[in-house]
């Protein structure tokens, strides 16, 4: 594997409705964005705090892939689009399909709707995008190949 195939794949959906009928605003959607993209290591975090003395300590092993591959290499996020709320579900149905696991290899981000984002329809939430922990380009393919990037 090539380090600088490691990439972080971020799936946004466009067609989400707003309280005022009008596109969801720049800042919005780059708030959901960085959202999926912190998700993985903030699970990671979580999983690997202890509390010692009233302060939070994180220690956890981090592999080649993510340390050489991503971290200290490119870095590299791609976003890509999702018409609508059925095809956000269909890439978290392929992923499990393809061996990954909610929770560790991707995060469902769902908007609580408190500001702009109306909920979906008999959700209370807003399913707005999927953040894939970075991974090597390759494993994933199956899942994003058929999306294309944000615009």
């Amino acid at each position: 594997m090539e380090h600088n195939n490691v990439k972080q794949y971020i799936i946004l959906r466009r067609d989400a409705k707003t309280v005022t009928g009008e596109p969801v605003s720049a800042q919005k959607l780059a708030v959901m964005t960085s959202h999926a993209s912190m998700a993985f290591l903030a699970a990671m975090m979580r999983k690997h705090s202890t509390d010692v003395d009233g302060k939070h300590h994180i220690e956890f092993d981090m592999s080649d892939e993510l340390y050489n591959g991503w971290l200290n290499a490119s870095f590299t996020k791609i976003l890509l689009s999702a018409k609508n709320l059925n095809e956000l579900k269909k890439a978290a149905k392929k992923a499990e399909e393809i061996g990954l696991k909610e929770g560790e290899d991707f995060f469902l981000i769902r908007d609580n709707c408190w500001t702009e984002l109306v909920p979906d329809e008999g959700e209370e939430t807003c399913f707005i995008a999927i953040g894939f922990r970075p991974m090597d380009a390759d494993r994933i393919r199956e899942v994003t190949k058929k999306y294309q990037l944000y615009k």
